[in-house]
């Protein structure tokens, strides 16, 4: 091999490492820039479920309310009905 062929395998060999060391550069870059969406979007995700559990906790202390309401509605309805069918208070 003479030293011309010899520079230029050098050169080759130099000229790939450099390319691979910007490559391996740009994909740090690009892993930094997406390990910033996954915490955001990991955050975004956490609040979600929070505020999706909060959500299903107060629909369901909601339906108990609207059960205990309905409940007493119904109560108050028999008491209403009996005093109709009963205007003076007297059971036949």
């Amino acid at each position: 091999m003479t030293e011309d062929e010899l520079n230029r395998k050098i050169e080759f060999v130099v000229e790939h490492q450099a390319q691979f060391f910007a490559d391996i550069t740009e994909l740090k870059n690009a892993q930094a820039h997406t390990q910033k969406h996954i915490d955001h979007l990991t955050s975004l995700m956490t609040t979600l479920v929070e505020r999706t559990l909060s959500n299903a906790d107060a629909i369901q202390a909601n339906a108990e309310a609207i059960k205990a309401n309905t409940n007493a509605i119904g109560e108050l309805s028999a008491i209403i009905k009996l005093h109709i069918q009963n205007p003076n208070g007297h059971t036949e």
